[in-house]
């Protein structure tokens, strides 16, 4: 096959957005505090435009053909530059809503526990932080590439997905070890019978409890 076909480029466009719109479903699950999963329907409905364009150039229209899509993967048209400039754009404008709203949570957070309790989304924070990041240098690198600034820029995608990799691996360690501080207010029935919640349990009976939830998941990596 000399070119590509339809769908692989549809999903190669699309599969960034799609990836980005379950992490920041995953943020806002976080910080719901219900320990339910959380879609904001403004964020797919920004998204919504992209994919319909990329479903019907890529996918509907007849006049495509491998070559075409070849071509339009090495210099995309326009159009795509413009959907691609502009969700990067939103990314970090959302990356700062999720900020604000886990330092709200934070706070309520201290005023829901002891001052002993280590319970924080610090590390959400964190990888928040270094995707908008991400994103930041990525749109002025390309800036700089359409303009002419650059002339070569796979060496900079090797570092930045390097980078990346990392920063999901750190997510998913700390992701882990804080499972349950979305749930922070379910009941849990203790050995003499009674019903104890969280925020009424000690520090030391949480963190126990925390350390084997943490020690049971990590095995089934292993």
């Amino acid at each position: 096959n000399d070119g590509l076909y339809g769908w692989e480029l549809f999903i190669h466009f699309n599969s960034i957005y799609w990836m980005v719109s379950l992490f920041f479903s995953y943020a806002y699950s976080m910080v719901d505090g219900k320990g339910q999963l959380v879609f904001k329907w403004w964020f797919f409905a920004f998204s919504a435009p992209f994919f319909l364009f990329s479903a019907y150039d890529l996918l509907i229209d007849p006049s495509k053909t491998p070559a075409d899509y070849k071509f339009l993967f090495v210099d995309p048209t326009i159009i795509y530059h413009l959907f691609f400039k502009l969700h990067k754009i939103f990314f970090i404008v959302v990356g700062f809503h999720i900020l604000r709203q886990i330092r709200r949570y934070n706070v309520a957070l201290k005023h829901s526990h002891s001052s002993i309790d280590q319970i924080s989304l610090h590390w959400l924070r964190n990888y928040t932080i270094v995707l908008m990041g991400f994103y930041a240098v990525h749109l002025v690198i390309f800036l700089l590439f359409n303009l002419g600034f650059i002339p070569e820029i796979s060496e900079f995608y090797l570092v930045t997905g390097l980078l990346l990799v990392f920063a999901v691996f750190y997510l998913s360690y700390h992701g882990i070890r804080a499972y349950n501080v979305s749930t922070v207010y379910v009941e849990l029935p203790p050995s003499n019978g009674t019903t104890k919640t969280t925020k009424e349990k000690t520090s030391n009976e949480k963190s126990e409890e925390n350390k084997i939830i943490f020690h049971q998941v990590k095995s089934l990596f292993e």
